[in-house]
């Protein structure tokens, strides 16, 4: 009885771009022998051809096909290109720089000013009374240590104690001492009323202006009597 026979074909195809001697490798093809029962290795040796070149082709010369350029105001040079580039990004730069400076003062004069003194002592003057008048012990104390420094700026003030060393004023010194107390008790409930600490400090700033000037002795005649 005869058994089942099986047949495979392999097609390659290869193409040969360029002209000359050219060798296909050789192929190994294992496959089972039903009558010996072993595997063994078809072979199919290398073979070597020699490909000529088509005569038509080598004669007829190659058109090379027309490049597309893009162009950009009508040109197509790149070198005309890259500076039509350049001198616009130049132009948007420049637009920019001067729009930002015309947005400036046309003109700036920059000179550092020193504050006036009495001008200083006025507006400290102004933050002690708004703070004592909205009980804020904090900015009082601030405004105190900063009117103090003017006062007396050969001493650095760091604590309000040494303003009263300083002033020598009864009531202001005692309404300080009221002031420090209540730093320190912030957290209990009792308030702390800031109108007498400005009341005390404003007949002390203006004590000045209440002081008679003493009066001087007239001088003695030339030719007593």
């Amino acid at each position: 009885m005869q058994g089942i026979v099986g047949k495979s074909s392999t097609r390659i195809t290869y193409l040969f771009n360029t002209p000359g001697t050219h060798t296909l490798p050789g192929i190994e093809v294992p496959w089972f022998n039903t009558k010996t029962q072993k595997t063994e290795i078809a072979t199919l040796p290398p073979h070597t051809f020699t490909v000529i070149a088509d005569k038509i082709e080598a004669t007829t010369p190659t058109i090379p096909q027309p490049t597309e350029l893009k162009t950009v105001f009508g040109f197509s040079n790149p070198v005309t290109i890259w500076m039509i580039t350049t001198l616009v990004l130049v132009l948007i730069l420049f637009a920019l720089f001067i729009k930002r400076l015309l947005s400036r003062p046309l003109f700036t004069k920059k000179t550092e000013t020193k504050e006036s003194p009495l001008l200083s002592t006025r507006h400290i003057k102004q933050q002690l009374k708004q703070a004592c008048y909205n009980n804020n012990t904090t900015a009082a104390a601030q405004a105190l240590l900063r009117w103090a420094s003017l006062k007396w700026p050969s001493n650095q003030f760091l604590h309000l104690k040494q303003i009263t060393e300083h002033c020598h004023h009864s009531a202001l010194t005692r309404e300080i001492a009221h002031l420090t107390e209540a730093l320190y008790r912030q957290m209990d409930s009792q308030p702390w009323h800031g109108e007498p600490l400005w009341e005390a400090f404003e007949h002390y700033t203006n004590k000045r202006y209440h002081e008679k000037k003493p009066q001087k002795k007239p001088l003695p005649e030339l030719n007593p009597r």
